[in-house]
């Protein structure tokens, strides 16, 4: 499920990173996975709708149209797969089948837009799938259309649209840039790095599907409290002595709940076997959960990865280099671009977060100018 395709565009990459997101811990005895779930199904509705308003955006004049076949009208569309869109959401509960799987997001403007406008102008008027229809009302139908298409046309061409969609994209790549640049330091610093990615979620008796507002709230302050618990308490645990840093971000989906993406970063020249280490964190995770919590270690299937940049990695090794920059951390910042955690009445703070970047180089870890005799 987590191979990774190559040679994908930027676009494909985002795709995957969010429909990535929304995989629930699956557990099986004492085994962890990543299960696919209907969640997955809500993802691909929003990146479909998010291409399609693209779609829109790049079409000229009217969509629709009346066409006549056997004496009787009917609606005529330049672009079909718009239409199947208007068709599939135009219903009010269609559009809840989406927001409910992401009940606590801000979808990007353009998505946004989209609802907004189905909204204002389409949601129950008119039942867009009948077969039959009288002329009168086939004509006023294409008229209603083309009205929503031009809205959406105009909304785009706007300055508060636009200036929504900086800030959108702003926060996105300022967290995506602090990440690379993190890493960049702790390879200026130490030559050579255990690379660690750890999932943490929790256990079905306390998921999050179906509950209220007040539960939902309960859940994230719990999700936060235990994250807190984990980094205080991992300052006196000797599992943690060679760690160089760290990264997280914090995501939910309605059958997956609250759960964490981890990187840790450990001293390449003081450590190995990259798996048990993440295993160790795992557990500890589920110790300081009174074992609540559940885990998967990607390090333990880092043979189902096309494009690897998790394990051991020397600054020097160009492709896993590449890997880790390009293809494995930005899955920390990228799924934020369909749908971003966004509900401030519950006092969430930070989604994403990274160690500190030491201005000094120390002499910790082989010194860069001998990485290459490693």
């Amino acid at each position: 499920m987590d191979n990774y395709s190559t040679e994908e565009s930027e676009e494909w990459w985002d795709e995957h990173y969010f429909k990535r997101s929304v995989c629930a811990l699956h557990e099986e005895h004492d085994n962890v996975s990543l299960a696919i779930t209907e969640n997955r199904n809500a993802a691909d509705n929003v990146i479909y709708l998010n291409n399609v308003l693209h779609l829109i955006i790049k079409s000229n004049g009217n969509i629709f149209s009346t066409g006549n076949k056997n004496g009787h009208k009917f609606i005529e569309c330049k672009n079909e797969k718009v239409f199947d869109a208007i068709k599939r959401y135009y219903k009010y509960s269609n559009i809840q089948d989406i927001t409910s799987t992401f009940p606590l997001h801000k979808f990007n403007p353009y998505i946004q837009l989209f609802f907004m406008n189905l909204k204002d102008k389409l949601v129950g008027k008119r039942d867009f799938n009948l077969i039959h229809y009288t002329d009168e009302l086939v004509q006023n139908i294409v008229d209603m259309l083309n009205e929503f298409i031009d809205s959406i046309r105009k909304t785009v061409e706007s300055s508060k649209f636009k200036a929504d969609l900086r800030q959108h994209q702003l926060l996105i790549t300022k967290n995506h840039n602090s990440l690379l640049a993190y890493i960049d330091n702790l390879f200026k610093r130490h030559s050579r790095l255990m690379v660690l990615r750890v999932d943490f979620g929790y256990t079905k008796d306390i998921g999050i599907y179906m509950l209220n507002k007040k539960e939902i709230d309960e859940k994230y302050l719990e999700a936060k409290k235990d994250r807190e618990h984990f980094f205080n308490n991992m300052r006196s645990n000797k599992l943690f002595d060679n760690m160089l840093g760290y990264a997280w971000k914090l995501e939910f989906a309605s059958l997956k709940g609250f759960h964490y993406h981890m990187f840790f970063f450990f001293d390449g020249s003081k450590v190995r076997e990259d798996v048990s280490i993440a295993m160790m964190i795992g557990e500890y995770w589920k110790k300081i959960t009174s074992k609540r919590g559940i885990y998967y270690n990607c390090n333990a299937h880092k043979d189902t990865y096309d494009y690897l940049g998790i394990g051991m990695i020397n600054h020097h090794d160009t492709e896993l280099m590449e890997n880790l920059k390009h293809k494995a951390a930005p899955y920390l910042t990228k799924t934020d671009y369909y749908a971003k955690i966004h509900a401030t009445g519950i006092g969430i703070g930070k989604t994403f977060s990274r160690g500190e970047m030491k201005a000094k180089v120390t002499n910790r870890g082989r010194p860069r100018k001998n990485a290459n005799t490693a």
